[in-house]
């Protein structure tokens, strides 16, 4: 596997945890443009090189938290499974 396909199958997997946070935050009725841009720029990205498509799973990492955090305060407790 070559460095990258390996950082694609990367930004997939970490856009997808974004994703997840993000509706679930949208089903208790928070969203954030920051998270959704995030994404649809991610996706966007098919063919990024190595350094973008790097930054992007640093960026993805970020805001997969963000959008954790925005679920967990507006849901006012820990998603608890």
């Amino acid at each position: 596997m070559s460095e990258q396909t390996a950082l694609q199958s990367l930004l997939t997997y970490a856009v997808k945890g974004v994703g997840y946070w993000a509706d679930m935050a949208r089903c208790v009725g928070a969203r954030d443009e920051e998270v959704d841009g995030f994404v649809f720029k991610a996706l966007a990205a098919g063919n990024a090189g190595p350094d973008e498509a790097a930054a992007l799973v640093a960026q993805a990492i970020e805001l997969k938290k963000k959008a954790k955090e925005i679920f967990e305060k507006k849901n006012g407790r820990a998603f608890s499974g």
